[in-house]
């Protein structure tokens, strides 16, 4: 109940809540991505997804995406339909078009989607995974996590998995559709 009050609140803000987000509200948020009550993962789900379209301090999101990737990586998220909710709030920080956050996220969800078996959960990791790999490539940067990502997409695209090679093919059909990305993503394929 009070996340969904929340909610609302946040949508009405008149400035940038990330100090808020990362200091006092980033811990229950995230409790709340794990519960295992539905209405508290649907609550704490709509919450991140206001706070990351709004919080725009690279800073302060950084934070929160390391404790996001802390958490994936060291296996305290167990169940496949909460790595799957981290991957896609992951994913929802790519609004903040921060390189440093979008360098963190894909460092994580480049080493995650490799082990990742459960295939519902893989496709949110390569949905959060094309959507930071766009505010890298629209910044121009070429940066080490730049060409691993292009890397295990490639190798993806001959994986015997059908979701790996139909999320991969899907996001980069997106990456061609946004055409400003594709040259340097055409770029970054052939080059390596």
């Amino acid at each position: 109940m009070a996340q969904s009050v929340l909610v609302h609140l946040v949508k009405v803000l008149s400035f940038d809540p990330s100090p808020v987000f990362s200091s006092s509200l980033q811990d229950p948020v995230l409790n709340g991505l794990r519960s295992s009550s539905e209405a508290v993962r649907i609550s704490a789900n709509t919450l991140f997804k206001e706070f990351a379209e709004r919080s725009k301090e690279e800073e302060h999101v950084l934070k929160v995406v390391t404790e996001m990737a802390k958490q994936l990586t060291t296996g305290k998220i167990s169940s496949p339909d909460h790595r799957g909710i981290f991957y896609e709030c992951i994913g929802k920080t790519a609004a903040a078009k921060a390189e440093a956050v979008s360098v963190k996220a894909l460092q994580a969800l480049t080493a995650m989607t490799g082990k990742e078996s459960n295939d519902a959960a893989v496709i949110f990791a390569i949905d959060a995974t094309i959507l930071h790999l766009q505010v890298l490539l629209a910044a121009g940067k070429d940066v080490p996590e730049v060409a691993t990502t292009v890397k295990a997409g490639v190798a993806a695209l001959g994986s015997s998995r059908v979701s790996l090679r139909k999320t991969w093919s899907r996001g980069v059909g997106t990456l061609v559709w946004n055409c400003r990305f594709f040259f340097f993503f055409l770029l970054m394929l052939f080059a390596r």
